[in-house]
């Protein structure tokens, strides 16, 4: 397939996925051995199930099963890879690079050239964790959810909206191709998490993880050590089969669930109108504000009590909590942190809590995508809504306490009362006093940093 490929320009790249030196890291000194043979061949297992950035390959403990038929695309797969180019019969390929490396880096690490000079960082896809997905924390985003967020980017981050290429009659199936393509990558990187954290954790001293020369001269170690290699594997791709619907169960989120129970949610709450009359809305925004405040949904402690987000605490997202505490490393602390730096590690940045009053949500449809069908449409208030009951994963915002589920939680009246006293405090007026505001004091000198 590569030697179809044409000239394009430049399209620089490491030919092998780059090893998770910093999961290496963590794991030698939780274990205080020196893990560099094991780690190798974790490499060489993955080489062999997932081949390379140029020449990607589907494991085939999945190909030669027809339950996986729907996750192992091989035609996306080698039009997302590779250099930037074309084929002889014209189809682009290398999409992956030529749209997504230039951030999230070519194995989607999120070590990027350009990533040092972002804030946030581009998204690491090897955890396999996604923070904007209508599933339920802890399960895997639908393909959809992928397309979604390629497709009109993440407000308030560097994360641009592709709609365009859907808009285009050339480039019109790029996005779901290269949704599949970030599933690929999440899925190799999940597996090389769980052989780097648990199986190497069991092995016995001395023994070998995987070895290719051991299938002529020990061929029953062998196909004992892929049979592990192999069942981590497939347990890896079943937790994401079943979010697009090829099984039998299906994830119902919270979020999806209220959306799909709740009469008032869609005649009134998910929509852009409001039919709802001035005075209960009043009264519904103000019982919003005392849950804010209270103890069963508690939005201020992070937030702050006006729901700007001061004053600020200090706590760090899964990405960043990976590499530095729970290595022992402490993020605050400079001498600690500094030599992993080495390894690929950015400076750690806290996780702030969102400014409510701004009227920036991330995970929601750009203006330009408004207009679409509105079951797949995300509004600031749908985004708010999905915030609130399925949390965001990896970041510190958790999925708020609901009744049933939870007794004492919140009821579905109480959710409304609060996404609706939270999309106040995001009104246009109060927006842009804040952001005069913030003008005036950078005018001045006094801000602007």
């Amino acid at each position: 397939m590569l030697s179809m490929l044409l000239p394009a320009g430049c399209s620089p790249g490491p030919t092998e996925f780059v090893p998770n030196q910093l999961l290496k890291f963590r794991m030698e000194r939780e274990l205080r051995v020196d893990l560099t043979d094991l780690a190798n061949q974790v490499q060489i297992a993955l080489g062999d199930a997932f081949g390379s950035p140029d020449a990607p390959t589907w494991p085939s403990v999945l190909l030669k099963s027809e339950s996986y038929r729907d996750l192992t695309d091989e035609k996306d797969l080698l039009r997302a890879s590779g250099p930037v180019g074309r084929r002889f019969d014209l189809v682009e390929v290398g999409l992956f690079r030529k749209q997504c490396a230039q951030c999230h880096g070519i194995a989607g690490d999120g070590f990027g050239p350009t990533a040092g000079l972002l804030d946030p960082y581009p998204r690491d896809f090897r955890r396999g964790t996604f923070k904007f997905k209508d599933t339920s924390y802890g399960r895997k985003p639908t393909l959809e959810d992928l397309v979604h967020t390629i497709e009109n980017g993440v407000p308030g981050t560097s994360m641009p909206a592709m709609k365009n290429l859907k808009l285009s009659k050339h480039y019109d199936d790029d996005i779901p191709v290269l949704a599949k393509y970030v599933r690929f990558l999440a899925i190799r990187g999940e597996v090389e998490r769980e052989l780097m954290m648990d199986t190497l954790r069991n092995l016995d001293e001395g023994e070998l993880l995987y070895d290719p020369s051991q299938s002529r001269s020990a061929p029953e170690t062998f196909l004992k050590n892929q049979k592990r290699i192999d069942d981590v594997i497939v347990a890896v791709a079943e937790s994401w089969l079943s979010q697009f619907g090829a099984r039998e169960d299906p994830d119902i989120s919270p979020y999806s669930k209220f959306v799909k129970n709740s009469e008032f949610a869609q005649s009134n709450l998910l929509t852009e109108s409001e039919s709802t009359p001035a005075f209960e809305l009043r009264d519904s925004i103000e019982r919003g504000r005392e849950l804010f405040s209270g103890g069963i949904a508690a939005c201020a402690q992070c937030h702050g009590k006006d729901g700007t987000g001061e004053p600020k605490w200090q706590d760090f997202d899964e990405w960043t909590k990976d590499w530095t505490i729970r290595s022992g490393i402490n993020p605050m602390v400079k001498s600690e942190w500094k030599p992993l730096k080495e390894l690929g590690l950015l400076t750690p940045v806290a996780a702030s809590p969102r400014n409510l009053t701004l009227g920036v949500f991330r995970g929601t449809t750009s203006l330009a995508s408004i207009t679409d069908d509105p079951a797949h449409t995300i509004s600031p208030r749908k985004s708010i809504l999905r915030a609130v009951l399925n949390g965001l994963e990896g970041s510190p915002m958790p999925a708020a306490a609901v009744f049933p589920e939870t007794v004492g939680g919140m009821s579905e009246d109480q959710v409304i009362d609060l996404v609706r006293y939270v999309e106040s405090l995001s009104t246009p007026e109060v927006a842009q006093a804040k952001i005069s505001q913030a003008l005036s004091l950078i005018s001045q000198g006094e801000d602007g940093k």
